[in-house]
């Protein structure tokens, strides 16, 4: 007892004071364990809606990439058409 600092009795707790700190930090670790539980929940659902969006996405790029395909190939054709026609014009012009 020499060793404590000066203070009076109020200061000092006991063993009902330790338990029942003990029994308010239990309580606040199940609620906190309670709303984490709630939190995987909800990042499980998040992780399944970013599957779907990630399938959308592949989907709207290969639709891109199809699109593109052939709208260049539509215009390699008529530049190969405008440049058969200006051959047949030049020629047909030089003779």
């Amino acid at each position: 007892m020499s060793m404590l600092p000066p203070v009076g009795w109020a200061d000092v707790a006991t063993k009902a004071d330790l338990h029942a700190l003990q029994n308010r930090l239990e309580g606040r670790i199940d609620k906190l364990e309670g709303r984490i539980d709630g939190l995987e929940g909800r990042i499980d659902g998040l992780g399944s809606r970013i599957d779907g969006l990630d399938a959308k996405v592949d989907a709207m790029g290969a639709a891109l990439r199809a699109e593109l395909h052939h709208s260049v190939r539509n215009q390699t054709w008529a530049l190969v058409a405008w440049t058969t026609a200006l051959a047949g014009i030049l020629a047909a012009v030089g003779r």
